[in-house]
């Protein structure tokens, strides 16, 4: 009879601790913070030892061979110019109050064989800092010619892509570890839309993690672009 007892009060505390453990994952799931980076404190810059292609300094629009670039917007510069590029150029915004979202541009640096989405010619082309790019529907443009709307459409990526519209920011935290976070994401108008979220290990594979990360970054709202360790309780 003892014996009985003894495991009933057993089955009952292991039946507890199962359903505490439940409800414990249930809350830890709804108490994860999406990160977002606060554009105001400047871009975020990587080191790049030697650029593989002819690059020009956005700030004093010199050649460089080697220096920072941000994996955000792109724009590269020397390495001591990395202060002032945070304070005059601004980065691509992950949230906007807006409902229509304008093309954000680069000057210079185009890829190779870029296309003016305007007059269709060749662009990016001369022996110096020259044209344009959008960060976020990647369209090319000369520094002459009006593109055909002021507005972006964020391009063939556009149904993957989170627009900076439809993101809602809130600060958390206390003085020093104040920081963004998600508060609210809302669907937009976009047929077939179907957003790509993108979680990695910087130090996967032959360590080209971060390249990859930084790629999609370039490519997507960068708030869809995490490494493992940065989400928080």
């Amino acid at each position: 009879m003892d014996s009985l007892i003894l495991l009933g009060i057993l089955v009952a505390i292991l039946v507890i601790i199962f359903f505490l453990m439940k409800m414990y994952r249930h809350y830890r799931l709804q108490h994860y913070d999406v990160p977002a980076r606060d554009i105001t404190k400047g871009h975020k810059f990587f080191m790049v030892d030697e650029f593989p292609e002819q690059t020009y300094c956005n700030v004093d629009h010199v050649k460089i061979k080697h220096g920072a670039c941000c994996d955000s917007c792109g724009i590269c510069v020397d390495d001591h110019n990395m202060k002032i590029a945070n304070k005059k150029i601004p980065c691509k915004p992950v949230s906007v109050s807006s409902s229509k979202l304008e093309h954000h541009w680069v000057q210079g640096n185009l890829p190779l064989y870029s296309k003016c989405a305007s007059c269709g010619e060749d662009c990016g082309t001369m022996p110096h800092i020259c044209d344009r790019k959008c960060a976020w529907c990647q369209q090319t443009i000369h520094e002459g010619c009006s593109p055909k709307s002021d507005f972006c459409d964020l391009g063939p990526n556009k149904t993957a892509i989170i627009p900076p519209t439809c993101i809602k920011l809130k600060s958390v935290g206390i003085k020093v570890r104040k920081h963004l976070v998600i508060e609210e994401a809302s669907t937009p108008d976009i047929k077939n839309w179907s957003p790509l979220i993108v979680i990695g290990n910087r130090k996967s594979g032959n360590n080209d993690g971060d390249y990859i990360l930084r790629s999609f970054k370039t490519l997507l709202n960068p708030t869809q672009v995490f490494w493992l360790g940065t989400f928080t309780r």
